[in-house]
This record gives C-alpha cells, structure tokens and sequence, in this order.
C-alpha cells in the first residue's frame, strides 16, 4: 500500500511556511501492517504522537518516522 500524504503548510513558528506531510490513522495502519485501534492504542499510550486538537487522528511524517526508527539524512555524505 503506497501512503497518500496531505501536504501542510505548518503555521508553527520554529517552521513558518514550511511544508509537511500528514497521515491518516488508517493509512498509518496501513503501513504498519496492523489493524486501525492498534494505531489508536499506540497513540493512547504515547508510543505515537498524533496532532492534537483533531478529532480525525493524523500523524506527521516526521512522526511516524520517528516511530519507526527511521532517520533524516543531514546533508553531507550517506
């Protein structure tokens, strides 16, 4: 299954105008390989963060990265 990212302009100050991905529960659920009230259960417990104030649950791409141990590339050589 390929994630279909909605694309955000973050209205956070440290990221002012910068664009960032979000994700459904489902489609995170999806990626994981594991039922939709697990990604609930995760985000209950605080394994995963999800976007406060939404009733819908959406997660970062940065997040859902995080989660899963994943890495951003600083630049530089690999």
């Amino acid at each position: 299954m390929r994630l279909r990212a909605r694309l955000v302009r973050s209205r956070h100050a440290q990221n002012a105008g910068e664009t960032v991905k979000i994700y459904t529960a489902d489609e995170v659920a999806g990626e994981l390989k594991v039922e939709y009230k697990t990604v609930l259960r995760l985000i209950k417990r605080g394994l995963l963060k999800a976007i406060p104030g939404i009733r819908h649950k959406r997660i970062t791409e940065q997040e859902l990265n995080r989660f899963l141990g994943i890495r951003e590339r600083q630049g530089g050589t690999p």
